[in-house]
């Protein structure tokens, strides 16, 4: 059924005439008494082929009957745990792991900085600077052929790596930026770069944004292989209580959620 003005109009004096809607257009109790009793009005010709979405659509539209109120829909309930929850054997169980624990890392940093050492050595390969040329210039510079665009002329595009040590006048801080990225002393990173072999420690001068790059990331995952070896956990006197299972549950009743009122909005 498609509500157009006329129905819409229809349906609201049908409310008004039997005292089914008051001022403030909310469904009377007279209505609701009717409805339970079986004793409603009966609805104009045209609409009676559509009564049963008539009736749906005021109370949908005008009720507050199907609307899921806020204030005892929200907040939490009991989640209702299965059989198993009762069981002796899982409360066993529960009172046996149920102690709270507080975690650390213990590790030698010499274990670290050897670790890094080998994975710097094997690993950590530096792409060489790149630079591609397209053109020459001209053998004479004018005026005009600059102005002209006739001061470079076009020849084969080629790249070429540079190998060389880079001479700039930006200076890198080396230990400072990979002790920022990997979250070590600088004490701790220089022990490390020490410790690298001079060929591979030379790749620096080639692309020194790629060695502080690389090297950082090898040290990092060097520094989570660790971590994970040497976690500890201590248990300590506070203990989970089995209401973690049922607190914090959502309230909410989505049962009325696929009502069909879109249709006949």
């Amino acid at each position: 059924m498609v509500v157009v003005p006329q129905i819409a109009k229809q349906i609201y004096k049908y409310l008004l005439k039997n005292d089914y809607t008051d001022d403030s257009d909310k469904i009377t109790q007279a209505y609701h008494d009717a409805k339970t009793e079986g004793k409603l009005a009966d609805l104009p010709a045209e609409l009676l082929p559509y009564t049963e979405q008539v009736f749906q659509l005021i109370d949908s539209v005008f009720s507050d009957v199907q609307l899921l109120l806020p204030e005892n829909d929200r907040g939490a309930k009991p989640n209702l745990p299965n059989e198993n929850f009762k069981r002796k054997e899982f409360k066993a169980l529960w009172n046996r792991i149920n102690r709270k624990a507080a975690y650390g890392v213990q590790f030698d940093s010499a274990e670290l900085i050897g670790k890094c050492v080998k994975a710097l050595e094997t690993e950590l390969r530096v792409t060489p600077l790149q630079y591609t040329h397209s053109g020459e210039q001209a053998d004479r510079l004018t005026h005009d052929g600059l102005k002209q665009g006739e001061a470079f002329k076009l020849t084969a595009t080629e790249t070429d790596r540079y190998t060389n040590s880079v001479h700039s006048a930006v200076k890198y801080d080396l230990l400072g930026k990979i002790a920022e990225a990997v979250q070590l002393t600088g004490a701790t990173v220089a022990s490390i770069l020490c410790g690298v072999n001079v060929a591979v420690f030379a790749q620096f001068k080639t692309n020194p944004e790629s060695f502080i790059a690389q090297a950082s990331r090898l040290i990092n995952e060097q520094k989570a292989t660790v971590i994970i070896e040497h976690l500890v956990y201590d248990p300590i006197a506070e203990t989970h209580d089995i209401k973690i299972f049922t607190q914090g549950q959502s309230k909410q009743d989505f049962s009325k959620a696929g009502l069909p009122l879109a249709p006949y909005l």
